[in-house]
């Protein structure tokens, strides 16, 4: 039996997931890791033009590196693994240390990328084409529920603090019929996805016009935190959070 003393437990990492509709603020947030951390940030969706509002001292410690393929998600992976200088370098990123963060941006448009990569393996005409293309079947979507969990779950497991970003959708619970707001995932995992992570944070516009983060749960939205964190962080930086973490 392994038994763990709470109180010298320290957090080394984070694993979060911000999540939130278009223009809430989730990319400035995750850029303002940077503040903190070296950091990279996995590009699916084209949305770094956000990050030039940041000031210079935060940008010196962010990378962008964009993902359009899924061959690139292994790529990128294996590279995290080793975070070396000269590994990134290779794949041209430019970095003078290794990266202490990591964060995709956004999870719900790497599932395009996934649904791209399964729906070309299926060309209507048997010839190869890829504009002729069918739906996915039943078992392909299972096979897209399995390569994003185990995305998450082999880039959390990497010595680095992990952030994922994900829009935001409403859902309906077959049985019970209870909506609920939850990150914007393809097939019934979407719900559930939450689990993974140590920190679920919900972005949102208040009523007084600022963005706001908020970790626990309120008026159907998911959101949570394993660690002690204010209920809502207003106009929400990473420095913020770990200053809240600590009161």
């Amino acid at each position: 039996m392994l038994v763990n003393n709470l109180s010298d437990m320290e957090v080394k990492k984070l694993v979060m997931l911000i999540y939130g509709a278009p223009g809430s603020g989730k990319t400035y947030f995750v850029g303002t890791i940077g503040e903190k951390l070296n950091t990279l940030i996995v590009d699916t969706e084209g949305g770094q033009l956000t990050l030039k509002y940041l000031g210079e001292e935060v940008k010196k410690n962010l990378r962008s590196i964009s993902m359009n393929r899924f061959e690139d998600l292994d790529v990128i992976y294996k590279a995290a693994k080793i975070n070396t200088v000269e590994g990134w370098k290779k794949l041209g990123v430019n970095t003078d240390r290794p990266f202490e963060a990591i964060v995709i941006d956004t999870i719900s448009e790497l599932q395009s990328i996934m649904i791209d990569k399964l729906r070309k393996g299926t060309p209507l005409d048997g010839l190869g084409d890829p504009l002729k293309l069918v739906p996915l079947q039943i078992q392909e979507w299972g096979k897209l529920i399995d390569l994003t969990t185990l995305t998450i779950k082999a880039f959390k497991e990497l010595p680095l603090t992990f952030v994922s970003t994900f829009h935001e959708q409403m859902t309906r619970d077959e049985l019970s019929g209870v909506v609920q707001g939850c990150p914007s995932l393809k097939g019934k995992a979407a719900p559930e996805i939450g689990k993974l992570f140590d920190i679920q944070l919900h972005m949102c516009m208040g009523l007084n016009g600022k963005y706001n983060a908020i970790s626990k749960a309120q008026s159907s939205w998911q959101a949570k935190s394993r660690f002690p964190l204010a209920d809502k962080i207003e106009d929400p930086t990473y420095a913020k959070l770990l200053i809240s973490m600590k009161n």
